[in-house]
């Protein structure tokens, strides 16, 4: 009978843990979601962040002017960011002024490393109405986008580390740059 009854308690708290992880993402306050947003970006849950963007969301990097309209186009970059192993750890914390999150990130991917550079910090605003992100602006750190410029650009190669050939670069993407899928935070 006791083997029974802990049995019980231990589907029970298995259970409450699911059900909380169900949380649908229009229950979730604006901060909530965002954070879901980039755990599951983290991870290359891109299934989990596109339940989580509007059909017509729109994300922009600025610079270099990249712009992306739409989930479905968006579903491209987010799994892009994924093989790039793109990995945002929160340096600022999340900011709501009703419907707008705000913080900022440090980014680290294999895109950044090809060019030997670790990371880059990127702040973040985010829009979101009926429990949906429906707008995310990406602003590099100015000095971090620069060096990834001269670095791409190949006019700076005394930081590439000596594995990575210097050779190497990586196009700056353009705003037409539909071919590609450019994501909102790549050089």
């Amino acid at each position: 009978m006791k083997k029974v009854l802990a049995v019980l308690m231990v589907a029970l708290t298995l259970l409450a843990g699911c059900s909380r992880v169900a949380e649908t993402p229009t229950s979730m306050n604006p901060e909530a979601i965002a954070k879901t947003f980039f755990e599951a970006s983290n991870i290359g849950d891109v299934e989990s962040c596109l339940s989580l963007l509007s059909d017509d969301v729109v994300v922009s990097q600025d610079p270099p002017g990249v712009k992306i309209e739409g989930k479905s186009q968006y579903k491209a970059a987010l799994r892009e960011a994924a093989t790039l192993h793109r990995k945002h750890s929160v340096i600022l914390p999340y900011r709501v002024d009703g419907n707008k999150v705000t913080f900022k990130a440090n980014v680290s991917g294999d895109d950044f490393r090809i060019l030997g550079v670790d990371s880059i910090n990127i702040s973040y605003e985010l829009q979101v109405r009926d429990g949906k992100i429906t707008s995310i602006v990406a602003t590099p750190d100015s000095a971090d986008w620069a060096k990834l410029v001269r670095l791409s650009s190949g006019s700076d190669t005394s930081t590439v580390n000596s594995s990575t050939s210097t050779s190497t670069q990586i196009p700056t993407p353009t705003v037409d740059d539909s071919s590609s899928m450019a994501i909102y935070d790549r050089v």
